[in-house]
């Protein structure tokens, strides 16, 4: 079974929700099944302690540089990371249009990519261009899926 994180900026979720997720999936596999995680991400806010729980949780990495802070065969990627470009891109990032929060399905989704929320508007990036598509989907399949992780966790005892 793999667990694949991407869209978004799967780091946002905070490096405890995955601490989390990995404690969960050893508590409920009891069949032994093997378990693989993957994230894809930007990789701004990868830092020593991020590094050491991926490695030690074997994540599959995939680090995006489609970010546009520099080039990555004339800067480094710490400075990239670090630099004013970088950081002012990481905390733009962080700015949730007030619909998102307030949708029920924001957990989900949490706004999904940063590419999707743009061209800005005032500086600040706009609801997702895929909304009302998401919401469709969940709206349709949510609970759906919430039985079934239900089920499998009452299976998996």
């Amino acid at each position: 079974m793999t667990f694949a994180f991407q869209g978004g900026g799967p780091t946002l979720a905070g490096l405890d929700f995955y601490k989390e997720l990995v404690e969960y999936q050893k508590k409920y596999n009891s069949k032994n099944i093997k378990v693989n995680n993957s994230i894809q991400t930007n990789g701004m806010v990868i830092d020593e302690q991020w590094s050491r729980f991926l490695a030690a949780g074997k994540f599959l990495v995939g680090i995006s540089l489609d970010w546009y802070l520099g080039n990555i065969r004339d800067t480094g990627f710490d400075e990239m990371k670090n630099s004013r470009n970088g950081t002012g891109f990481v905390e733009v990032s962080k700015i949730i249009d007030p619909e998102c929060r307030e949708c029920r399905h924001f957990q989900l989704c949490r706004g999904g990519c940063r590419r999707t929320r743009e061209p800005f508007e005032n500086g600040r990036p706009v609801l997702n261009y895929y909304c009302s598509a998401y919401k469709d989907f969940f709206d349709y399949s949510g609970e759906r899926l919430k039985r079934m992780a239900q089920y499998l966790m009452v299976r998996n005892g």
